[in-house]
């Protein structure tokens, strides 16, 4: 990435370019973007409408003409980009509250529903079918610059799983303390776990073992 979206770094001075992209699907990668959320001290990386370009830079939804375009946009008066951005954050809460919902097998708000809706409905108007290999796929576009376009492949994305997806396979980080992130499990019999193994997995493998360690320690004393 070049130029200012490159240097967009949360509140919290996480580069945004560095936030990891596990979850298997974009609608999840964007409800990802609260770090340790489950946690008692979660971070929001999407601070400000220029966080959310460049996060959209770094999931492959804009390219870096598109970014630097569109973080101009923003900078101006009329541009609405707080407005935007509002309506951003409410789309990812409503993501995270359905998918949660379904990963533990209850149903989600109907409200939270319409609020996927009414986006992805906003999506279909700017949405063009364009050559992709020997098929076609979506593609989204503005004839101005718009910060919604980056909220309609997610919304698009999180239909796509609704309607069509393996619902069983959504699955939240099982990490007891804090992590909260939800992932597709691609997995061949879907025994993933974790966001990743390398990270949460491999913590809590650490804590159990040092539990097991201090445990045999406290036995061995009490002989």
């Amino acid at each position: 990435m070049t130029g200012r979206v490159a240097e967009a770094m949360s509140e919290h001075g996480i580069r945004v370019e560095n936030l990891r992209l596990l979850g298997g699907r974009l609608c999840f990668d964007f409800v990802n973007t609260v770090e340790n959320r489950a946690g008692t001290s979660p971070l929001d990386i999407i601070t400000d409408a220029s966080a959310l370009v460049a996060w959209a830079r770094h999931a492959g939804i804009l390219d870096a003409a598109d970014g630097e375009r569109l973080l101009r946009h923003v900078d101006e008066p009329e541009s609405g980009a707080e407005r935007t951005l509002m309506q951003a954050l409410r789309l990812r809460e409503a993501l995270h509250s359905v998918f949660l919902a379904v990963a533990r097998q209850r149903d989600p708000s109907a409200a939270d529903l319409r609020m996927i809706e009414r986006v992805y409905q906003g999506a279909l108007a700017h949405a063009r079918l364009t050559p992709a290999g020997a098929s076609f796929a979506w593609e989204w576009r503005s004839a101005e610059p718009r910060l919604e376009q980056v909220l309609w492949p997610i919304a698009c994305s999180a239909v796509e799983l609704l309607t069509d997806g393996d619902l069983k396979r959504v699955k939240v980080c099982a990490n007891p303390d804090g992590c909260g992130w939800l992932f597709y499990d691609g997995s061949k019999n879907a025994s993933r776990r974790w966001c990743s193994m390398e990270g949460c997995g491999s913590q809590v493998k650490m804590r159990r073992q040092y539990a097991k360690r201090r445990a045999q320690s406290d036995r061995t004393e009490a002989t």
